[in-house]
């Protein structure tokens, strides 16, 4: 059995370009393991009907390939014997196993900065209220005990005694 790997772009290239049922017989998988992998990587599949549209001569619309999930792999394994290029069980020697080449590094279709943009961009400010209506009792004790922090001028880590108050009316995490 050979591996196949694909990449995320690539698979959905594929999936648009013929019935999901042909391209896993064309890798020898079921239609079934095809529909995962697109789920898994958030690769949309063409809806019931589409290839009955296309088959009648229409031009039924493409959904387009949205940006990954975060922190979500561009190789996708449709078919392995091995798992990130290094077998399970393997034939062959300890001698012969250290001798082999080493897989291929990773490939990332945007680099560091543009990832750390995406994440930045993603990740929205938490605005938390100075005086909070129903808290649970835990972060009220936690509150009490900054109070007193504060009145005994115990320094703490912003420098004013407090562990979790804010001297601000919103504090954004």
């Amino acid at each position: 059995m050979q591996s196949i790997t694909l990449t995320r772009k690539e698979l959905y290239e594929l999936i648009w370009s013929k019935p999901i049922t042909k391209v896993a017989k064309d890798f020898d998988v079921s239609d079934v393991w095809i529909g995962k992998l697109c789920r898994d990587a958030d690769i949309p599949r063409p809806p019931v009907g589409y290839w009955q549209k296309v088959a009648a001569g229409k031009i039924p619309r493409k959904t387009p390939l949205p940006t990954a999930k975060l922190l979500a792999r561009d190789i996708i394994y449709v078919k392995s014997t091995t798992h990130y290029g290094r077998s399970h069980r393997s034939d062959q020697s300890d001698e012969e196993l250290v001798r082999a080449p080493e897989p291929s590094p990773p490939f990332f279709e945007e680099t560091i900065e543009e990832f750390r943009d995406r994440i930045a961009r993603s990740i929205k400010p938490i605005s938390i209220p100075k005086d909070l209506k129903e808290i649970h009792a835990v972060t009220a004790r936690l509150l009490r005990e900054d109070k007193k922090r504060l009145t005994r001028g115990i320094v703490g880590r912003g420098g004013d005694g407090s562990r979790f108050i804010s001297q601000k009316k919103v504090v954004k995490c």
